[in-house]
C-alpha cells in the first residue's frame, strides 16, 4: 500500500498551532527524547510515541514549559471530527502545562543534538512516509513513524546506535494502563 499523499494532510484539515514564532529554539546542544504515553487499554502497540526536546525547560510562573515535537497527529476536519488516518504536520513547538502528558509519560533519551542536527532530524521526519493505519493488514502508527525517523537519523550519523536502541528497547516494554 503506498504512503498517504502529503504525509496525510488533506484540504480542510486543521493543523496544530505552532508556537515557534513565540518560543525560538536555542542555538545550543539539547537532549532529544522519545516520549511514550501509555494507552488506556489494549496492546503496547497502541501507546503513543513521539520525539521531543525542550525549547524552554524552566517553567514560568504558571508552570509552563515549552517543547518542540515530532509527532503524528490524528487527522481532524474543520469541524474537529476525527478522520481515519494520521497526519504529520511537521515539527511543532507547544506549551506544556503541569497537566501535560510529558509529566506522566515515560521518557527515553535518544541523543544530544546541536540546533543543526535537530534541523536535520526535522527534515528526516518531513521526508518520512505516513502510511494508512491498516498498512498491509497490520496496524501502522506513530511507533512505526518514529522508528523510521530514528532509523534514518542513524543512517545519517545524527544519532548513536547504542543510545537509540536502548530507547527503543525501553519504549517497547511499556504496557498500556490495562494490558490487553
Amino acid at each position: 500500500m503506498p504512503p498517504l499523499p502529503e504525509q496525510g494532510k488533506e484540504e480542510g484539515d486543521e493543523p496544530p498551532i505552532d508556537m515557534a514564532w513565540l518560543y525560538r529554539e536555542p542555538d545550543t546542544v539539547l537532549d532529544v527524547n522519545l516520549m511514550v504515553v501509555r494507552a488506556d487499554a489494549g496492546s503496547h502497540r497502541l501507546n503513543h510515541w513521539e520525539l521531543f526536546w525542550m525549547v524552554r525547560d524552566t517553567p514560568d510562573s504558571e508552570g509552563i514549559r515549552v517543547a518542540r515535537r515530532i509527532s503524528l497527529e490524528v487527522a481532524k476536519d474543520k469541524n474537529h471530527r476525527r478522520l481515519n488516518h494520521l497526519t504529520y504536520w511537521g515539527a511543532v513547538t507547544k506549551q506544556m502545562g503541569p497537566g501535560s502528558r510529558v509529566y506522566f509519560a515515560n521518557i527515553f533519551h535518544v541523543g544530544k543534538l546541536t540546533a543543526g542536527k535537530r534541523d536535520q532530524l526535522e527534515t528526516i521526519a518531513s521526508n518520512t512516509p505516513v502510511m494508512n493505519p491498516n498498512h498491509n493488514n497490520t496496524l501502522w502508527n506513530c511507533q512505526d513513524f518514529t522508528r523510521a525517523v530514528l532509523s534514518t537519523a542513524l543512517q545519517y550519523g545524527i544519532l548513536e546506535h547504542r543510545t537509540v536502541q536502548s530507547a527503543l528497547d525501553g519504549a517497547s516494554q511499556i504496557h498500556p494502563l490495562i494490558p490487553g
